[in-house]
């Protein structure tokens, strides 16, 4: 086997080991911090990180902000990221 196919199979063992599915339930609810504020580069969604994955954050009907914290709900979860609603403000 050459050394590039071994980093890559290396590559994709260590992403299987991190996988967000693993991690996180649709649905499930959780207390977050908002991270990054809602811009173009992540569709307009907030980012968040729960459970060391990287989560988007769809903003409700009121803004979101850099430090703020919020409840949120699971809606999906891929193999490297999820995406949740803020569903309320904890401020």
């Amino acid at each position: 086997m050459s050394a590039p196919t071994a980093n890559k199979t290396e590559a994709h063992r260590r992403r299987k080991e991190h996988d967000a599915r693993d991690r996180l339930q649709r649905a499930a609810q959780y207390n977050v911090v908002i991270e990054q504020e809602p811009c173009d580069s992540n569709s307009g969604n907030a980012k968040t990180t729960i459970e060391q994955v990287t989560t988007f954050v769809i903003p409700a009907n009121f803004s979101l902000h850099q430090g703020q914290s919020v409840r949120v709900k699971i809606v999906d979860v891929g193999d490297s990221h999820a995406l949740a609603l803020a569903i309320a403000l904890l401020d």
